[in-house]
């Protein structure tokens, strides 16, 4: 700046953000299932992926179903839906790669919190063991993981259930163990233990026949007895749990890091 009535004259500082050559609008829905949902918090956050921490940059209320996030090229984002009721969903979405002013779709569908257990589609073990196997394991990191990642507050009880073939002693025992086994995989992969309660029911909580009506074995409905399902009995003071593994996210309410240089 020039001011002539300034003794010094011209050691003015300005500093301006250049946001306007590329607009980048993320145009999206919140939905339960096919209906829209109202009055649900946005959060938004960068991701560092070098050090897995995510950082909180900004938070919106929606009395409406659409939301219309304005995003910054070159960073690596997760939008969050929270609604009472419901369970928290996030999305990770980049704009690393985006060269020219766009506007994205999407949609984020939550799921309303059931009063009654939730089964876990695939959690298999070892025959006659509580051996998870690689295929279970697979199975919780894709759906019972991700959802205590993305809701840190639940506390849930994993049940885990069997048919009535052998003793009721002997089932009783091996489906306690099973679901021990499931917690465990979690709590080695940086959930909370407080947030885990395991319990094992044998066979006396059956949902299916396990011998059809004329006495005949009913392989069907013992496969569906032999089941993995957890419910979610509270929640849990987040400042309250014990320090989370260097592999999971970290959420740091600060300013993120200042973006780097990219290479498109």
């Amino acid at each position: 700046g020039v001011a002539l009535l300034n003794p010094t004259c011209c050691d003015d500082i300005y500093e301006f953000k250049l946001t306007e050559y590329i607009n980048i609008n993320l145009l999206g829905k919140v939905l339960d299932s096919v209906d829209c949902l109202t009055d649900y918090q946005i959060n938004i956050y960068i991701k560092d992926k070098e050090t897995n921490e995510k950082y909180l940059s900004k938070q919106i209320k929606s009395d409406s179903c659409n939301f219309n996030l304005n995003l910054e090229q070159g960073f690596d984002y997760i939008i969050e839906a929270k609604k009472d009721g419901y369970l928290n969903r996030a999305k990770e979405f980049s704009t690393k790669g985006v060269t020219k002013s766009e506007t994205f779709k999407n949609k984020i569908d939550l799921t309303k919190i059931p009063k009654q257990p939730m089964v876990l589609v695939g959690i298999l073990y070892e025959f006659n063991s509580s051996k998870l196997t690689k295929e279970a394991k697979a199975a919780i990191d894709t759906s019972l993981y991700k959802i205590l990642m993305e809701n840190p507050d639940i506390i849930i009880q994993i049940s885990s259930h069997t048919d009535n073939k052998g003793s009721d002693s002997y089932n009783l025992k091996l489906s306690q163990q099973r679901a021990q086994s499931v917690v465990r995989y979690l709590v080695l992969n940086g959930i909370d233990k407080k947030r885990l309660q395991f319990q094992g029911y044998g066979e006396t909580m059956p949902i299916a026949l396990n011998e059809n009506a004329d006495g005949s074995d009913n392989p069907e409905g013992r496969a569906l007895n032999r089941r993995t399902d957890f419910q979610i009995i509270g929640k849990v003071d987040i400042n309250d749990m014990d320090d989370i593994d260097d592999d999971s996210d970290r959420v740091i309410k600060s300013k993120p890091p200042k973006k780097k240089n990219n290479t498109f």
